[in-house]
């Protein structure tokens, strides 16, 4: 079974990619270019993340075998590609289930192209058994593919992505019913297929347990993944390590918010350049900067569709193979019960919530909003100052002033960030706490008190800008996506990524390439690592570039950062005595000083 992520078949004398990546909101206008170019209803058959990743390697559509053949779809396309004075064999190829199209970006070639994989089976199979990771999941939607195919092996069948279940020893179909395969190899529904997690959640009890996974095990190890770390202890320790390292996050317009220099790792010199613009744009969206607030624990509340008050964490609001939504405390009670850990004093805490919340919660509500825990019980005062540590950030209020009367007047705090529908809702940002009826819960949200003002080094962002678009194919053969496949080293931008919040640990970011080549050996088996060793030498300037930008990015952020700490925020904030609130976000990136946030919130929460 060969199972794709993002290809590169079109490319130069050179061997050098001649598509790119595309970005979500240039899909939509894609894809409906091409079902005007062959006559196929391609927006309701988008298959894995395509539509719903930030950015996509290339365009996977399901084309039912029923509506057409691959030669004819060929043969349509090779027929217009002609008609423009172009030559088929650079636009047009073929292979296994699929026709690849190398497709001008919403139909103008000015934009770049990208590439098409035209996937040829049952369409509406095809959808389910290529779906993408679901918000979360450590894994991506191939490998919940991997571990399947492994699954059926043990269970002497075949798990195929194109043609369904099948009986190993005569190929003979067995069914492809989702529910049907779900109930066959794991017992269970399809919730249970919906991410690895889920599916090894499920599949832990069976006694043939080890013998079912064991061919997953071997071929995720090549990847440099472990499907023995989804044990609840060990996954929640992984979870907590990449929160930490990484900045605790929000949701905000569906998308996860990224530190600026990270995007070189998650979309090479692309990714970098939006960072860079971004940047440049920061002055001008002054008045859209939001404060980071340090809470804990992430709490949900609101009404169903029955008007019925709410209250849960994110993992009960997220919850798939169980109901988390919580309509009472007694529920709330035994959803949290569910879990490792004697969580005594984390119920007694939401039960004393319950009461204020749902007393404050608009009685004509149908939604949820998403926040964090400042305080329960009024804080302590330090000479004429309110002061509270939720998790990492000490915040110290004038008891003088508005907020502080405010503080005085409240059993417990909560920093209001997202409005949500429901689960599947992406969610969107909310500010407006002041609407939210007054009680003994006080509600805070993100927005500064005053719109601050920001400098960035315009002179300094132009030539990294300049760095970055003089070297972007060095930067392209380091992260070539089908180099790296050939290899198997498919997860080094993710390597270098998780060495860079190692750094963060360390608190430096000092000679991250040399240091980088003596770590990732480390983190792979014996075997890869000879080949990632191989790879980075023969792109060492790449590395060191790329590992320099990021530096040089992350200086100028937190120049930002301690910047806005100074201006207008109405409180004061520290960690570990320095000043400082955790950070702030504006344009979909968030803006934090590591070395000192992340870093310090690592060494707390791993205590």
């Amino acid at each position: 079974m060969i199972i794709r992520e993002g290809g590169n078949v079109f490319k130069d004398a050179d061997g050098n990619p001649q598509t790119q990546r595309i970005d979500r909101a240039d899909v939509q206008f894609t894809v409906s270019y091409l079902e005007k170019l062959t006559g196929l209803p391609l927006s309701q058959n988008m298959l894995g993340s395509t539509g719903i990743a930030p950015t996509s390697g290339d365009l996977d559509l399901a084309v039912d075998t029923q509506s057409t053949t691959k030669q004819e779809l060929y043969n349509k396309l090779a027929q217009h590609v002609k008609s423009q004075g172009l030559e088929p064999k650079d636009y047009l190829a073929k292979s296994g289930v699929s026709v690849h199209y190398r497709t001008p970006i919403k139909g103008q070639a000015l934009n770049g192209f990208v590439q098409t994989d035209f996937m040829f089976g049952d369409s509406q199979y095809q959808k389910w058994a290529l779906a993408g990771a679901p918000a979360g999941s450590e894994f991506k939607g191939r490998h919940r593919a991997i571990v399947l195919a492994s699954i059926a092996k043990g269970r002497n069948m075949k798990f195929s992505v194109q043609n369904g279940l099948l009986n190993r020893d005569t190929n003979e179909l067995v069914t492809k019913d989702p529910e049907e395969i779900a109930r066959i190899l794991v017992n269970g529904t399809t919730k249970d297929l919906a991410s690895v997690e889920s599916i090894i959640k499920k599949l832990k009890s069976d006694p043939n347990y080890e013998q079912l996974v064991a061919d997953a095990r071997e071929t995720l190890a090549r990847d440099g993944l472990n499907l023995d770390a989804m044990t609840e202890a060990n996954f929640m320790r992984q979870l907590r390590d990449r929160i930490v390292t990484q900045g605790m996050s929000m949701i905000i317009e569906g998308a996860r918010i990224e530190h600026p220099e990270d995007e070189i790792f998650n979309d090479g010199a692309n990714g970098a350049s939006r960072a860079i613009q971004q940047l440049m744009k920061l002055p001008q969206q002054s008045q859209d900067i939001t404060i980071k607030w340090d809470g804990r624990p992430a709490i949900v509340f609101g009404r169903d569709s029955d008007g019925q008050f709410v209250l849960t964490d994110k993992s009960g609001f997220m919850a798939k193979s169980y109901s988390g939504m919580a309509k009472s405390p007694e529920e709330l009670e035994k959803v949290l019960k569910m879990r490792a850990g004697d969580r005594t004093d984390l119920i007694n805490m939401y039960k004393s919530l319950w009461r204020p919340l749902e007393s404050q919660t608009p009685a004509g509500l149908q939604g949820f909003f998403m926040g964090d825990l400042l305080y329960v019980g009024t804080p302590q005062k330090q000479g004429n100052n309110y002061v509270f540590t939720p998790n990492t950030v000490t915040y110290s209020v004038d008891a003088g002033s508005d907020l502080g009367k405010q503080i005085a007047n409240s059993q417990a705090a909560v920093a209001v960030h997202t409005y949500k529908t429901g689960p599947q809702d992406s969610g969107k940002p909310f500010h407006a706490v002041e609407k939210l009826p007054k009680g003994s819960i006080l509600f805070v949200g993100p927005k500064m008190k005053d719109t601050p003002k920001v400098d960035v080094p315009m002179d300094r962002l132009q030539q990294l800008d300049s760095t970055v678009k003089s070297n972007r194919n060095v930067i392209a053969r380091l992260f070539n996506p089908m180099t790296l496949r050939s290899q198997k080293l498919s997860n080094l931008p993710a390597l270098m990524k998780q060495f860079a919040n190692a750094k963060v640990r360390e608190g430096n970011f000092n000679n991250m390439a040399q240091q980088f080549i003596e770590w990732a050996p480390t983190k792979v088996t014996d075997v890869k690592a000879q080949r990632l060793t191989q790879h980075v030498k023969e792109n060492a300037r790449a590395v060191d570039l790329v590992f320099k930008l990021f530096n040089a990015i992350a200086v100028i952020k937190t120049q930002i950062v301690r910047s806005l700490d100074q201006q207008g925020s109405g409180i004061t904030a520290s960690i570990d005595g320095e000043s400082g609130h955790e950070g702030y976000v504006a344009g979909g990136l968030k803006y934090v000083d590591r070395l000192r946030f992340s870093r310090s919130n690592f060494a707390k929460n791993l205590q």
